[in-house]
């Protein structure tokens, strides 16, 4: 059986609200937790940024 849910938080009540305050435009999606072997991992996706230039 699968369960999918579609959540939303406030930003003032998630841990990275100030970084989604600051950058408004960003979405950020929850794709999949990725068992490991003792850990879970999340996979998600980010959006609305500009990319990240490397030097």
């Amino acid at each position: 059986m699968a369960v999918i849910t579609d959540i939303s938080i406030p930003a003032d009540q998630f841990a990275l609200g100030r970084l989604l305050d600051e950058y408004p435009d960003i979405a950020v999606e929850l794709e999949r937790l990725v068992p490991l072997r003792e850990d879970i991992i999340s996979l998600f996706w980010v959006t609305g940024a500009p990319p990240k230039r490397s030097k």
